[in-house]
């Protein structure tokens, strides 16, 4: 069950690099998408609380996605 909560977060952040219209390079969204669930994977038990957990991850994708 966990490997199918794991599997649709992944997609979900896929997805979201892939219509997020910002430039890429030559990164697929996929392995940025990867490079973000494991950093999440990271701070998931590092933060204190969802808010927290999300300041981070947003940090992550903008640092992911620059220009």
């Amino acid at each position: 069950m966990y490997d199918h909560y794991r599997g649709a977060f992944l997609e979900a952040l896929t997805e979201a690099v892939a219509t997020s219209g910002r430039p890429t390079a030559s990164v697929t969204p996929r392995r940025i998408a990867e490079v973000l669930h494991a950093v999440a994977e990271g701070w998931k038990h590092r933060v204190a609380d969802r808010p927290a957990f999300v300041d981070k991850l947003t940090m992550a994708v903008d640092v992911a996605l620059r220009p």
